[in-house]
C-alpha cells in the first residue's frame, strides 16, 4: 500500500468509528450533567493555572482589568 493510501485509510477508519458512536449515541439528563461538569472542571482548573503561573499581572490582562 503506498503511503497516501495508508493515510487515507488512518483517517479514514475513526471518522467512521466516530460516526457510529455518535449514530448510537442516546442524551440523557446523566450524560448532559456529566458533560457540564466536565467543562466546569476543566474552566477551573485553567483559571487556577492561569492564576498561579503568571501572577497577578497575567491574571489581571486575562480579565480585561487594568493593572494597577
Amino acid at each position: 500500500m503506498t503511503p497516501v493510501g495508508t493515510f487515507a485509510q488512518t483517517c479514514r477508519t475513526p471518522r467512521f468509528v466516530l460516526g457510529r458512536e455518535l449514530a448510537a449515541w442516546k442524551p440523557s439528563r446523566a450524560r448532559a450533567t456529566f458533560g457540564t461538569e466536565a467543562m466546569l472542571s476543566v474552566a477551573l482548573s485553567v483559571a487556577l493555572a492561569v492564576g498561579d503561573v503568571g501572577g497577578p499581572r497575567l491574571a489581571a490582562s486575562l480579565s480585561c482589568k487594568r493593572a494597577p
